[in-house]
């Protein structure tokens, strides 16, 4: 941000949507301690698709935007060949896999940040949605790693993106 662009901004923290998630997993993630850094963590948060809430991570070091071919099936996405397919090897040790299509796909994350994205479809485990570096470049946003947080400037309003929460460790009675 240039100088003077912060100034009357109303600030905004976007958490994962309250909704029932697509597709239940258990999260791996870890009790934040106020003065452990967050190096470690990869920003697991939550979007929002027709409706339906999915898990998300924003990977800096991925290159390409992926949807899970599962979330593909369930939401009935038109998922057309991609133009131009190749092999991604990082995914898996073996020898690679072929990315065929791709969808368009539009989603939120919380209340204020709605985007459309080209997304390369994939089978993937790991998160509904993966979204790379450029997405972050070129939609400036700024990583602040100590507490694992995004955050951009948006019609006038400073908003960050929280990580998902980690599971409560005290059980309700």
């Amino acid at each position: 941000m240039g100088e003077g662009e912060n100034e009357n901004h109303e600030e905004v923290t976007e958490e994962v949507d309250e909704a029932e998630m697509l597709v239940l997993r258990m999260v791996l993630s870890c009790q934040r301690n106020e003065k452990e850094e967050q190096r470690q963590n990869i920003f697991h948060s939550g979007c929002t698709i027709q409706g339906k809430v999915c898990s998300l991570i924003i990977d800096g070091g991925s290159y390409a935007n992926a949807v899970s071919l599962s979330i593909i099936e369930k939401l009935n996405l038109h998922n057309p060949a991609h133009p131009h397919p190749y092999n991604i090897q990082w995914l898996n040790q073996t020898k690679g896999l072929q990315v065929n299509s791709r969808c368009l796909i539009s989603f939120s994350i919380g209340k204020n940040y709605q985007d459309e994205l080209w997304f390369n479809v994939i089978p993937m485990d790991v998160c509904h949605v993966l979204l790379w570096r450029l997405w972050v470049f070129y939609r400036k946003f700024m990583y602040n790693s100590y507490l694992n947080t995004y955050s951009f400037s948006k019609d006038r309003k400073k908003i960050t993106l929280a990580p998902l929460a980690p599971p409560s460790s005290t059980k309700k009675p």
